[in-house]
């Protein structure tokens, strides 16, 4: 005979298929919905644009999300492509929400002289009626293609927030080959976002960068450590922006490539060696490395107040959690 719990553990999974997606219960609505698409996730909550995940581009050799939304009706990323208005540079490199690593080993898969592979979901999309999710394996190759130098197994979940969504992103690196070397770069290394025009602080709207230590703006955030960046602005007549956020149990801190025209790099790779004794991370064959981030889409309705301190500390207290 089946105990009480097993028997609630059958019914729990039966709900769980006709609803859709597991773990939720008949008359739940899921928090996020996904559509799959070829070489695409198209990302929504309750029918509103979120984000699209894209894994397999004939121009972008490295997966990234485009057109990236606070669950409000503004986009916080650039379009992309750019559009008339949106500043015209790096089109192809700064398509929205990416990771990133101008030097693996020799090998630059920012400026996409190597490609990461994607598309292997580790973990199909799914969905309770607090948060959806989604894990991947990227292979990062060789310059010549014929290696793959590192992979990363990596968990996406995307939780809403009265001021708008938390992704939360959960990245495990192992080396492949012996000697991995994650390069010492500041620019091209790392969590990368390219705000919506709007946002920049050179706009004509005029935008603003604020750090975790209370440093405004490229002049003294650029080249820091922080534990979260923030840059946001007015979009639609209301405040909007991004949050990137780094664990505090990263294996190192995180450096900050800020500037005005609207970008930021979260960088937990950078080793300056007058300011941090950490040397170039060097993993050898199946030796791992795991990094967290967090990064908070708000785009507040009225009533909402957004305080990147307190997003923080709600991130830290979601990490590791189901």
């Amino acid at each position: 005979m089946r105990s009480h719990s097993s028997r609630a553990m059958m019914t729990l999974a039966i709900l769980s298929v006709l609803t859709g997606y597991p773990g939720l219960l008949r008359g739940e609505q899921p928090a996020i919905e996904f559509k799959m698409e070829t070489g695409r996730v198209v990302i929504t909550s309750r029918d509103r644009p979120l984000a699209t995940y894209v894994y397999a581009d004939d121009k972008i050799s490295r997966p990234y999300f485009a057109h990236v939304y606070g669950l409000g009706k503004a986009q916080l990323t650039r379009n992309h492509p750019p559009q008339q208005g949106d500043a015209q540079d790096h089109d192809l490199l700064h398509p929205g929400l990416w990771f990133a690593l101008g030097d693996l080993s020799g090998h630059d898969h920012w400026r996409m002289k190597a490609r990461v592979i994607g598309g292997e979901f580790l973990a199909e999309p799914s969905s309770n009626s607090q948060e959806g999710s989604f894990a991947v394996q990227n292979q990062y190759l060789s310059d010549n293609g014929l290696e793959t130098v590192c992979r990363e197994d990596c968990r996406y979940r995307f939780r809403p927030q009265p001021w708008g969504c938390f992704l939360l992103i959960d990245s495990t690196f192992t080396a492949v080959l012996d000697d991995c070397k994650f390069g010492d770069q500041m620019e091209e290394m790392g969590l990368a976002i390219r705000l919506a025009t709007p946002l920049a602080v050179n706009s004509k709207q005029g935008g603003r960068i604020l750090d975790s230590e209370g440093r405004v703006n490229e002049r003294d955030v650029r080249e820091r450590l922080a534990n979260w960046c923030d840059y946001a602005g007015s979009l639609n007549g209301h405040p909007a922006g991004i949050t990137l956020m780094a664990d505090p149990g990263n294996p190192r801190r995180t450096w900050w490539h800020a500037r005005d025209y609207g970008f930021v790099t979260a960088n937990p790779f950078h080793a300056h060696p007058d300011r941090d004794p950490d040397q170039p991370l060097v993993l050898q064959a199946d030796q791992s490395a795991r990094f967290c981030f967090g990064i908070a889409l708000h785009d507040e309705p009225a009533g909402s107040e957004y305080d990147p301190k307190v997003a923080y500390a709600e991130f830290v207290s979601l990490l590791d959690k189901p």
